[in-house]
């Protein structure tokens, strides 16, 4: 249940797996340059192939919930539930159903929190709603490989020991 339609994260303990309140890991987090991600929504529990997924949780996050959990957890990185979802269902590896991003939602989410966001389960989207980075910026993926390899070249010893 949203945090909106059942009082706060850290009352509710649900989808709040990423930071304890009344911890001092805040602290360390600042000390030791870590970078927290938290999940908003339920967006699955594992990168296989589930029968189902549990009745209700396709709600997706709306951005009041994600603005309320980017304030009370204080997570660098959010991951709402936008459509997107670890694992498949057996619809989706035999490809009559996709998952679907909502793309306006996710517009109105990074508005309403102005955190940084990622993509969490996003494998099997349909084509029209394709994330991955590798598909939707073919040249990025050659221009990083043409840097790892003249980097290779100049540290290499050039068959010297």
């Amino acid at each position: 249940m949203p945090a909106s339609r059942g009082g706060s994260f850290a009352q509710r303990g649900k989808n709040y797996h990423d930071y304890a309140p009344g911890s001092s890991f805040i602290g360390v987090r600042e000390i030791a340059l870590l970078v927290v991600e938290g999940e908003v929504g339920y967006i699955g529990q594992s990168s296989k192939i589930v029968e189902s997924v549990p009745a209700g949780s396709l709600t997706l996050t709306t951005s009041e919930e994600a603005a309320q959990f980017a304030v009370e957890t204080k997570v660098d990185v959010l991951a709402p539930a936008v459509g997107n979802m670890h694992g498949l269902l057996p619809l989706m590896v035999r490809g009559e159903t996709h998952k679907r991003m909502d793309i306006e939602r996710i517009r109105q989410i990074k508005q309403a929190t102005g955190a940084f966001l990622t993509l969490h389960g996003g494998s099997g989207t349909a084509d029209a709603n394709e994330v991955t980075p590798y598909k939707i910026l073919p040249g990025a993926e050659q221009a990083m490989e043409d840097v790892i390899a003249r980097r290779l070249t100049f540290f290499s010893s050039n068959g010297r020991s």
